[in-house]
């Protein structure tokens, strides 16, 4: 049977305008490409995160190294003054020691604080993060009552932070346990911080060797043979005791030791832990989100809403093509009408091997 191309054209036009809309294949690739741009955005979107969980990880590494550097400043200093022989150190090596620990704590407070050194990219002062602003920068030891707020407060700064904050300025109060110098904290924690490391280093020059030369690199040399057995016989110098007791300096450093210092550098670990893990539960939250935007894209609305559909309609197209076949009077067509016949139904590789 043959046709014209017009009424061929014609024919298929109408066969498409009677087709659903699901049976569509303009409809599949629109719904195949929305699901490959949901599975990028699965990646992408979450990943915009990456850069604050590589940074915070050199911060809160360096957040719990400032702390050992702070206890490590103040041990030594006392046993500088000391000089015992307990410690199993000698003066120069406990003065090149305590230098070397007393820059790297001004240089990771730097990075801490401010990044761009220890691979911190971002430091917490630019972060966002107004409640370590606060306790760093604002007066008083408002790191005290970090354990009385609840989480907003503790992830956002919050009211309460400046209500206290203010409350101590017009009160005068500080807040803070520091009998030696009780303004010390009168500008935050980084003003306590920096009085810290002043005192250590006024220590340091008052009490190492006169001989710079001879200690600022000891420490990273082995013990002289000669020295080996220096420790064999130690006695207490009470009069190093006794300086401990008087002098404001070392008092202050031995109360930072377990003192506000310590607390308020263990509140800002505490502060960096929490921050991780908000950032942690975003990015948990978001995943979840686009998961079940994916699942319910796939099951709704592809299965459901187009294949299903698709294989019902294909289904009922086949069972109107047998009814038509069984309905065609076949016992009066000609032997070349039946064969065109058989030809619309089996594929032509089949009816070559049938040939």
């Amino acid at each position: 049977i043959q046709v014209s191309d017009e009424l061929h054209k014609d024919m298929r036009k109408a066969l498409q305008a009677h087709h659903p809309w699901f049976n569509s294949q303009s409809i599949y690739s629109v719904m195949l490409a929305v699901m490959l741009c949901l599975c990028v955005l699965h990646v992408l979107y979450p990943a915009r995160h990456i850069g604050e969980i590589v940074n915070m990880a050199p911060s809160m590494d360096l957040a719990d190294k400032r702390l050992f550097l702070m206890k490590g400043c103040a041990l030594l200093s006392r046993e500088l003054v000391l000089n015992d022989g307990f410690s199993r150190m000698h003066p120069e090596r406990i003065a090149g020691t305590l230098s070397f620990m007393l820059d790297d704590l001004r240089e990771v407070d730097l990075a801490i604080r401010l990044g761009g050194l220890r691979e911190v990219r971002v430091g917490a002062d630019r972060r966002g993060n107004e409640l370590h602003n606060q306790i760093m920068y604002s007066n008083g030891c408002t790191w005290k009552d970090v354990h009385t707020l609840g989480p907003v407060h503790r992830r956002g700064g919050g009211v309460a932070y400046e209500e206290h904050a203010e409350s101590n300025s017009a009160s005068g109060d500080s807040g803070c346990d520091i009998p030696v110098f009780p303004k010390a904290a009168e500008h935050g924690l980084y003003s306590l911080l920096l009085l810290f490391m002043d005192t250590v280093k006024t220590t340091l020059e008052q009490y190492a060797p006169e001989d710079r030369s001879t200690w600022i690199n000891a420490f990273k040399e082995p013990n002289p043979e000669e020295q080996r057995h220096d420790f064999d016989k130690v006695l207490p110098n009470w009069e190093g005791i006794n300086k401990l007791q008087t002098s404001e300096d070392l008092i202050f450093i031995m109360e930072m030791f377990h003192g506000e210092l310590f607390r308020g550098l263990h509140t800002i670990m505490a502060i960096f832990h929490d921050e991780t893990k908000h950032i942690f539960e975003v990015v948990h939250y978001e995943l979840r989100i686009l998961y079940c935007t994916y699942i319910v894209t796939v099951i709704l609305l592809f299965y459901f809403l187009l294949f299903k559909r698709t294989l019902r309609y294909s289904y009922e197209e086949a069972r109107k093509a047998k009814a038509f076949v069984r309905a065609m009077p076949i016992h009066t067509m000609t032997k070349e009408e039946l064969d065109t016949v058989k030809r619309y139904f089996i594929p032509e590789e089949m009816w070559e091997q049938e040939d």
